[in-house]
């Protein structure tokens, strides 16, 4: 099993946006840190946990050409706002990718990705998903 670490930053990122401490205003390009987010790789499969609004910059970083899925902790907006971005894997794939998504975070999901759910003219770029909700204990696995 491999585990990259893609974003490791907090809910700000880092260097956040009018901070002066020093961490913030180092030169050290270590210092510069995305949104939190892996990347895990295990039997050829690739699955993504956490898409937050560094998403796509994280995928371009590390060389991300296709997925098998994207698990999400919970619905913060640092964990969940990248996801219009997936559109791109399902565009080329022309598959929907599994989201998993815990029971009490998919009623946000959603909502804010309602229309990544609904029928869309065609033509329209939009991510495909294939939810599978998950409950507190549920086992894991993409096929």
């Amino acid at each position: 099993m491999i585990c990259e670490f893609l974003g490791s930053g907090t809910s700000f990122g880092v260097p956040s946006i009018g901070c002066d401490c020093g961490v913030c205003r180092s030169e050290d390009p270590r210092d510069n840190r995305l949104r939190a987010s892996i990347m895990v790789e295990h039997a050829g499969q690739r699955i993504i946990v956490d898409a937050g609004p560094d998403f796509r910059q994280q995928c371009l970083r590390a060389n991300i050409a296709t997925l098998d899925g994207i698990l999400i902790t919970h619905g913060h907006a640092d964990h969940i706002f990248g996801l219009d971005d997936a559109r791109q894997f399902t565009y080329r794939s022309k598959k929907p990718l599994p989201l998993l998504v815990p029971d009490h975070t998919w009623p946000t999901i959603s909502q804010v990705y309602q229309y990544a759910f609904a029928e869309a003219p065609s033509g329209l770029t939009r991510p495909k998903f294939e939810p599978q909700i998950c409950t507190n204990g549920t086992q894991l696995e993409f096929a």
